[in-house]
C-alpha cells in the first residue's frame, strides 16, 4: 500500500457498502415502487371508464397497494431484516476502520512520522520474510501490528487506544462515537444473546452519553432496530473515518510524540 494513496478511499468505500444496506433495508419500498409504477396509468384509464369488469378491475389493487405503502403496513414483516442490517453494517465498519488504521501507520511510518511507541514497536520478523518485504517494510509492519496487537475493531475504545497509542492521535469521545458504541453493543446482543437485552448490555451503555439514540434500554427487552436508526449509527461511523482520513495528510505538518 503506497503511503500516498488517498485515506479518503476507505471513507468512499464504507460509504458505497453502507448504501448498500440501506438499499437492503427499504427493499420492500422499491418493490411496492416499481408495483405501483406499472399498475398507475391502468388504473388511472380505468377510472374514466363507466364499467370495468370486477375481474379486471385494477384500481381497488391499485389503492389497496397504494395504502400499505402509505402506512408501512409490511414493515412489521421485515423488522428481522433491520437488526442484521445493524450487524452488517458494523461488519462493513469493522473492515473499514481496520484498513483505515493499516494505511494511516504507513504513512506515518513512510513519512518519519511515527510515534515513539510505534517507532519501539517490536516485532518477531523471520529473516526470510524480512528480506522478501524489504520493498515495502512500512506496509508489512502495519499489517503485523495488526495482527499480532490487543487490538479490537468492533471495540471503540480499543480503537481509540490504538490511535492514542501507535498513531499520536486521541479522536474525540463525542455523540458519533457514542452511536458508534451502541450500535455495536447492539450487535453483539443480536449475533450472541438472541437480540435481548442482558444486564452486561445494560451496564456497557448506560454510562454512553452523549448519544442520539435509545437514551434507555431495559434488561429483557428485545432489540428491534428501525431503518432510521440504523441510518443514524451509518452517519456516525462515517463521520469517524472521515474525520481519522482528514486527520492524517499525505504530507504530514507535524511531528507527533
Amino acid at each position: 500500500m503506497s503511503a500516498s494513496f488517498p485515506l479518503l478511499v476507505h471513507v468512499v468505500r464504507f460509504q458505497d457498502n453502507l448504501s448498500k444496506v440501506q438499499q437492503l433495508l427499504t427493499f420492500d419500498q422499491v418493490i411496492l415502487n416499481f408495483v405501483l409504477t406499472k399498475l398507475q396509468p391502468i388504473a388511472d384509464h380505468q377510472r374514466t371508464l363507466k364499467y370495468v369488469p370486477p375481474d379486471l378491475n385494477l384500481k381497488t389493487v391499485y389503492d389497496v397497494i397504494r395504502t400499505v405503502q402509505k402506512n408501512d403496513s409490511l414493515r412489521a414483516q421485515y423488522r428481522e431484516i433491520y437488526n442484521q442490517g445493524l450487524v452488517l453494517a458494523v461488519s462493513h465498519f469493522t473492515s473499514a476502520t481496520r484498513e483505515l488504521f493499516k494505511a494511516v501507520v504507513v504513512r506515518l511510518l513512510t513519512h518519519g512520522h511515527a510515534p515513539k511507541k510505534l517507532q519501539q514497536l517490536k516485532l518477531d520478523l523471520p529473516v526470510g520474510q524480512l528480506v522478501q518485504k524489504s520493498g515495502d517494510i512500512p506496509d508489512y509492519v502495519a499489517s503485523q501490528l495488526v495482527a499480532h496487537s490487543d487490538m479490537s475493531f468492533q471495540d471503540m475504545q480499543s480503537i481509540n487506544r490504538g490511535y492514542r497509542d501507535f498513531c499520536g492521535y486521541d479522536p474525540p469521545r463525542d455523540n458519533h462515537v457514542n452511536n458508534i458504541v451502541i450500535g455495536q453493543a447492539f450487535r453483539h446482543a443480536i449475533v450472541h444473546n438472541a437480540a435481548v437485552v442482558d444486564e452486561q448490555l445494560v451496564n456497557q451503555v448506560s454510562a454512553v452519553k452523549p448519544r442520539d439514540l435509545r437514551d434507555t434500554v431495559e434488561i429483557g427487552s428485545q432489540i428491534l432496530m428501525t431503518p432510521q436508526e440504523v441510518d443514524l449509527i451509518g452517519k456516525s461511523m462515517l463521520q469517524f473515518l472521515r474525520v481519522i482520513a482528514m486527520k492524517f495528510p499525505a504530507q504530514p505538518v507535524e511531528n507527533r510524540t
